[in-house]
């Protein structure tokens, strides 16, 4: 039986994809600027000053105004990474900090989330890069190609993604 969270997961990509249609490979930044979102890359330098350790990739954070909530980004980091990152911060606010009113809350600091918050953001991360049945069908077209094995570097590059974020959707969803 599938886990409820997951197929909750889904169906909010799904009603996304359905207002805000996304060609693949998605591109999270223009999903966060449809939903009144902004996302800010920042550089190792500015990043260090705002106080985010050396492994930042992303963050959630309270917006200037105009906008409704705002995501910042490493920009040092590989376009695949930084892809994964704002999805899954946006991930993180739809599931766990949007209010019933449609306000935000921001907690102070990151240290508050829990592995299952973490692991339920990466899936809806996951499922808006590389949704379940665009992603089972490229597997069995590239398997084709290959004599019944998935070249999975042809994958993350249909998805754009990184290497490894391909091999754990894969492994989630049973294909390998």
């Amino acid at each position: 039986m599938m886990d409820p969270k997951i197929t909750a997961i889904r169906n909010i990509v799904s009603l996304l994809d359905s207002r805000f249609p996304m060609s693949l490979p998605c591109d999270p930044r223009f999903l966060v600027s449809s939903l009144g979102g902004e996302c800010v890359s920042l550089t190792a330098r500015e990043a260090a000053e705002t106080g985010y350790p050396p492994e930042f990739e992303a963050k959630a954070v309270k917006p200037v105004q105009p906008y409704t909530f705002r995501i910042e980004y490493a920009d040092w980091k590989p376009k695949e990474s930084k892809r994964f990152a704002i999805a899954h911060e946006l991930g993180f606010l739809l599931l766990y900090s949007l209010q019933p009113d449609g306000t935000i809350s921001y907690p102070k600091d990151q240290k508050y989330r829990t592995s299952e918050q973490t692991l339920y953001a990466n899936e809806f991360a996951a499922e808006l890069l590389m949704p379940v049945a665009d992603f089972t069908r490229t597997c069995k077209s590239n398997a084709e190609k290959h004599d019944g094995k998935i070249n999975v570097d042809d994958i993350a590059a249909a998805f754009g993604v990184t290497k490894s974020a391909a091999l754990v959707r894969g492994g989630r969803l049973g294909i390998w």
